[in-house]
């Protein structure tokens, strides 16, 4: 299969399943009090921050070594050699949140916390083993297993979560129900990394560990920094704020699917063909595949950020109800995310071995939006946190990109494709300020019409990147194999 292809289906798996999170939150905030929604959402903010916090970088080393590993056995056993190290550190992870559940609850300023400890410190006896899984498959080639266990298991997490909620058991029965949720994955991830090819192992190896540790502890620092750059805002509003506040602020704080996923996702993808590349010496390949990547995305990403930003308030209240119209604001300060993220800017670093300046991007990024977050807090109240945010990342992504560029030796102009990328953005802009004002004023309060005024300014925009030969050959070569789904019928 194509490279195109497969990096098609496994972008399209990430996005389709990253769709039921959203819709799982559609349907709980119909359903759960504000309060409940809060302290869900608190709860969700610890799962995702402890398993990054303490994975030392290990998953992430699996996409460096593996594809630089001799045979079959050498692979399978830095899988389980990492397997084991993160389920030691998800043990100490669950024993020492429960030990802590006092000061977890007066932090997070929420009483109900408390009662809920034994089960959320259990989340990480299986979140933090089972982080080693996609990097793992990735590595060895697996890309369509991949897509299909992510899809399947955001299936599951929806139904895991809708299900009790909708037969009445509330707050504590969905998190029940997401334990069990958490062992069975885990169990489906144990089985499918026993039986990779390989046969037995010596399932420990001190050099082995060793440089995958020298590798990956400057990785890790990043990554814990990255992602306390990346909830810092969401960590002030619960210290200064009630959990219905944080509610809101969280509706209006997520990320549309698409902009964490694709990058993401090429970036695992891509990974490895970079790290291939560099070793051989083949900077050009390097650079023809980013460029290409960034111009790709872009032809998405750019006319999203168009429309939602218009519809902003449209959309917050037809998805979360008029009482969390609140977010409105907040979700356009996180869509200016979506035009600088069209890669993944550590990709390059990664591949290279050239971990430290992610750390250096992730520090400055977190500073910036600390700083801010607490300064413009104080003056324009719950929107500050959100600008901090978007300002530190942006300055955290600006470092990373300087010293990609250093790393491979070549001018900005090489790098980034600036031309190619400024087509589908003002192209994007004309057919938004032509098609979409007259509808914006029309008054969208049926999702119908929301979807009815986003095909037509979608069309219009493929309309007119076609008309001007915005898009290539292959650009409208692969539309056309993804609008007909051919994609899926070549895996027959």
């Amino acid at each position: 299969m194509r490279f195109a292809d497969k990096s098609i289906i496994y972008i399209g798996s990430h996005v389709a399943g990253s769709l039921f999170p959203l819709l799982t939150s559609v349907i709980i905030v119909r359903y759960m009090s504000i309060y409940d929604y809060g302290t869900l959402r608190q709860i969700m903010l610890l799962a995702v921050l402890v398993p990054t916090s303490i994975a030392l970088g290990l998953p992430q080393s699996l996409s460096y070594f593996i594809p630089r590993a001799e045979s079959a056995m050498q692979k399978k056993q830095l899988a389980l050699q990492v397997l084991i190290s993160l389920s030691i550190l998800g043990a100490g992870a669950t024993i020492l949140t429960y030990l802590l559940q006092e000061q977890i609850s007066e932090g997070f300023s929420n009483p109900t916390l408390k009662p809920l400890a034994w089960i959320y410190s259990l989340y990480f006896l299986f979140i933090v083993p089972s982080k080693c899984a996609q990097s793992t498959l990735l590595a060895v080639g697996k890309t369509n297993l991949v897509s299909g266990l992510d899809l399947v298991t955001e299936v599951a997490n929806f139904s895991f979560v809708v299900v009790p909620l909708l037969l009445g058991y509330g707050l504590k029965g969905v998190l029940l129900c997401l334990l069990v949720f958490y062992g069975i994955r885990f169990a489906v991830m144990l089985g499918i990394l026993l039986g990779l090819e390989g046969g037995f192992v010596k399932l420990w190896d001190w050099q082995i560990f060793k440089a995958q540790l020298h590798y990956s502890l400057p990785l890790w620092l990043s990554f814990v920094v990255t992602v306390g750059r990346a909830t810092v805002d969401k960590f002030l509003v619960v210290y200064l704020y009630r959990p219905e506040d944080f509610a809101i602020y969280s509706r209006g704080a997520f990320e549309l699917p698409l902009i964490g996923m694709v990058p993401f996702a090429l970036a695992n993808l891509l990974g490895p063909k970079f790290a291939e590349a560099y070793g051989r010496g083949e900077t050009e390949s390097i650079i023809s595949l980013w460029r290409e990547a960034a111009r790709k995305v872009a032809h998405v990403f750019f006319p999203l950020f168009v429309f939602c930003f218009i519809f902003a308030e449209s959309i917050i209240t037809l998805l979360f109800t008029t009482q969390y119209r609140g977010s409105v604001e907040i979700f356009r300060i996180y869509l200016c995310l979506l035009p600088i993220r069209i890669v993944s800017y550590k990709t390059i670093l990664i591949a290279t071995g050239t971990t430290k300046p992610i750390l250096g991007a992730a520090i400055i990024g977190f500073v910036a939006s600390l700083a801010l977050g607490i300064g413009l807090e104080a003056t324009v109240g719950l929107t500050g946190p959100a600008f901090g945010n978007v300002i530190g990342e942006a300055l955290g992504l600006g470092y990373m990109l300087w010293h990609s560029r250093q790393v491979l030796n070549v001018s900005w102009a090489a790098l980034v494709p600036a031309q190619k990328l400024a087509q589908p953005l003002w192209g994007a802009a004309l057919v938004g300020m032509v098609i979409l004002p007259p509808f914006h004023f029309a008054g969208l309060e049926h999702p119908g019409l929301v979807v009815a005024f986003a095909a037509v300014y979608f069309a219009g925009y493929i309309a007119f990147m076609r008309i001007f030969r915005f898009f290539t050959e292959e650009d409208w070569a692969l539309i056309r194999r993804c609008a007909t789904l051919k994609v899926l019928r070549d895996l027959r």
